[in-house]
């Protein structure tokens, strides 16, 4: 359960893939030679989008993507995932060493406003 600065509460969940499922969020992030993928569900926020939202790792970029037809990734919905994925890199070191060196620059949006890099 986070709070935000509005006071209200909100439920983030983040998962790590499995590089070798062969589902399609597997699937797509090999599409991208990504060395991480997950997931990451909110419920409680407004406008949010109504599917998981698939992240991953690929070269020096951090990408999220939404299903299509889904709604858009906000910038307040991308600052707060940014966070809280960078805490969830550290957490998840002793089975995905190469997350915890992984960092993440705040804010810096390519011009699909959903390429983090």
């Amino acid at each position: 359960m986070l709070v935000l600065p509005d006071g209200s509460e909100i439920t983030l969940a983040i998962t790590l893939g499995d590089p070798d499922a062969d589902n399609g969020a597997g699937r797509f992030v090999r599409e991208y030679d990504a060395s991480a993928h997950g997931l990451i569900s909110i419920v409680g926020m407004a406008d949010v989008p109504e599917f998981p939202i698939v992240w991953m790792v690929s070269g020096s970029s951090l990408l999220l993507g939404a299903t299509t037809g889904d709604r858009a990734i906000s910038e307040e919905l991308q600052a707060i995932i940014e966070l809280h994925l960078g805490l969830f890199f550290i957490q998840t070191a002793p089975v995905a060493p190469h997350l915890a060196r992984f960092r993440i620059a705040p804010n810096a949006l390519a011009n699909d406003s959903r390429t983090v890099h």
